[in-house]
């Protein structure tokens, strides 16, 4: 049994592994972050006491810090899930500290939660000390595999792509990503940004039995201090609460195996502006 496991510790660390040649393109700072990162990724059993400690310090102080200002619908979507393998969230993407409020949600009312990863920008949370400190500390290593944008996005981008998907092949796994990729900073949160066609790339490999779960999230800005702030303020000057919003999960199966990646990213754009939607219309009633 043993050396079963051993087998497949040192298939894990060979999947997640960086290929040699792109550890040139990295600074010495981001490879130390990039092997913290992975170590903690592939190897189950400390990624789930991580977790377990997240649960029930960090994602219920992110609850606390929220739960006044915070307008939840679509429970019933999500309240009893069991899914069979891996999960992939999609959303909108308004604030930073958007996925963090989400999983502190989830965890609050619902029991599926298990290993969770958002990949994310490379140039702050893999390049930084502080950007390291917040993920290691505060997201138990999460925030893993990294997304480069700049030049070396073309050399490295696809090993990232590669981690995601043998992620997805993980049960109890859960993956969180943000068709539109970056940050949307219009005034107007029912306006999206062009949706990138990686998502659709993940689907189109993910086992047919992961589920794809869908939200839509606004009122919540990138200033976390502020957000604080205003919950524990007065309530008549709390201002305009962060709603969020899930959908009705769906398998991968479901989707059209023959439509492109593209395709595939704007299918689920869809189901985020049908929420968005939805809460448009909630407001106006």
């Amino acid at each position: 049994m043993s050396t079963q496991i051993q087998d497949r510790q040192s298939k894990a660390d060979s999947l997640l592994e960086l290929p040699v040649h792109a550890y040139g393109e990295l600074s010495l700072f981001e490879r130390f972050s990039v092997k913290i990162c992975r170590f903690i990724a592939a190897r189950p059993k400390l990624k789930d006491a991580c977790q377990w400690l997240i649960e029930r310090t960090n994602a219920k102080l992110t609850y606390a810090c929220v739960a006044n200002i915070i307008e939840e619908s679509g429970l019933e979507h999500v309240r009893n899930l069991n899914p069979p393998g891996s999960i992939l969230m999609v959303a909108n993407h308004r604030s930073f500290f958007d996925m963090f409020v989400a999983s502190a949600v989830l965890y609050k009312h619902t029991s599926f939660l298990r290993r969770l990863f958002f990949p994310v920008r490379a140039d702050f949370f893999h390049s930084h000390p502080i950007g390291l400190a917040l993920n290691i500390f505060i997201a138990a290593g999460a925030m893993f595999p990294p997304i480069y944008r700049d030049r070396r996005r073309s050399k490295l981008n696809p090993t990232s792509m590669a981690q995601m998907d043998y992620l997805l092949r993980q049960p109890d796994t859960l993956v969180g990503i943000h068709p539109e990729a970056s940050r949307n900073k219009n005034n107007d949160p029912y306006q999206f940004l062009r949706t990138r066609s990686g998502v659709g790339q993940l689907v189109q490999k993910c086992p047919g039995n992961t589920l794809i779960v869908p939200y839509f999230m606004c009122g919540l800005s990138s200033d976390f201090l502020y957000e604080v702030k205003r919950n524990f303020g007065p309530a008549d000057k709390r201002g305009n609460p962060i709603r969020i919003r899930f959908g009705k999960p769906i398998f991968a199966s479901e989707l059209n195996q023959e439509a492109s990646a593209r395709d595939h990213a704007e299918h689920l754009m869809d189901m985020i502006q049908k929420l968005a939607q939805e809460d448009l219309e909630s407001q106006k009633a």
